[in-house]
């Protein structure tokens, strides 16, 4: 959401825009090792990643309540695929390195754009993988990319909200109140 609305938008759904819902990275890796070192700003309730190829889950990973920074090290089974680590739903995390930089491409970008909005079940609040939340089941099954906009317990079509989707440029948009 845009910050410098963020006056206008009730707490708790500045609250959830916070958490990486739908946040996800996708690459290519030329070496069978990667490692993602993130910071675990703020724990959730659902702190887990995990990583998925080829429509399957093969990695998961849980920080077990600690926040900080927190290395994962993925041993992928092939090279020269596109793998995606889901970021977790419910958690505030940042991004502090890849590894090895070298042998890693960013995965080809889909030419359809997708913004879900949405309330818990669009934001996947419950969901034991991050993989497995609405958007991102649909995005790879169709093979499109998606923006997860889901707010558990905040999606109420403020105007506020309405005027930073509106500024995401995207092909397709879905509302689930």
């Amino acid at each position: 959401l845009d910050p410098s609305l963020q006056a206008l938008y009730p707490v708790n759904t500045w609250e959830h825009a916070r958490s990486p819902a739908g946040s996800r990275l996708e690459f290519l890796p030329w070496t069978h090792e990667v490692k993602i070192r993130l910071r675990y700003v703020e724990i959730g309730s659902n702190p887990k990643c995990s990583l998925w190829t080829s429509g399957e889950p093969i990695a998961e990973f849980d920080p077990h309540g600690s926040s900080g920074d927190t290395e994962l090290l993925f041993t992928v089974p092939r090279t020269g695929v596109r793998y995606t680590l889901y970021f977790p739903t419910i958690s505030v995390i940042e991004v502090v390195g890849i590894w090895p930089a070298e042998s890693l491409e960013p995965a080809p970008l889909p030419s359809v754009i997708w913004l879900a909005y949405g309330d818990s079940i669009t934001h996947g609040w419950h969901n034991s993988d991050p993989g497995l939340t609405y958007p991102a089941i649909t995005s790879r099954n169709l093979g499109i990319d998606h923006y997860n906009l889901g707010f558990g317990g905040a999606a109420r079509g403020e105007a506020s909200v309405a005027s930073s989707l509106g500024s995401i440029s995207c092909d397709l948009i879905t509302l689930a109140f």
